[in-house]
């Protein structure tokens, strides 16, 4: 019996539970310390943002498949002219998340300014899958 509550306890320590964490908007809007007022504001940039990044996620998908299907047809000058228009894909993507992040700062009061940089170290992170528990 002992051996058992050792066992079981030793799992547990070795393999914590990890935090569970809400949508990426819910979590801006608890770091952020937003009010009411900044909530009505931010949801309706979020809706603006999620809009425009499905238009651009469109995008990005067509010059994935024209890449990687010019990469299997075996034809350099296909790749060569594909590969500018995957890198401006994914360039329009981190220049609309910045733009982004400054239309969160513009809802901001001076006192969540200090929040808003925590934001915006953690912000890549918060559109990352959940990495599942190591065994």
């Amino acid at each position: 019996m002992i051996v058992n509550t050792a066992l079981i306890i030793g799992m547990l320590v070795d393999h914590p539970v990890p935090p569970k964490h809400g949508s990426p908007k819910e979590e801006i809007i608890s770091l952020l310390h937003l009010d009411d007022e900044q909530i009505v504001i931010f949801e309706n940039l979020v809706q603006e943002h999620q809009w425009k990044m499905r238009t651009l996620m469109d995008e990005m998908l067509s010059a994935q498949q024209r890449y990687y299907k010019s990469c299997f047809e075996r034809n350099d000058s296909l790749v060569m002219d594909s590969k500018p228009s995957l890198s401006q894909a994914h360039q329009a993507w981190e220049d609309m998340q910045v733009q982004h992040l400054r239309d969160i700062e513009s809802i901001c009061r001076a006192d969540q300014l200090k929040y808003f940089h925590q934001l915006v170290e953690r912000f890549p992170q918060f559109f990352q899958p959940p990495h599942p528990p190591r065994p």
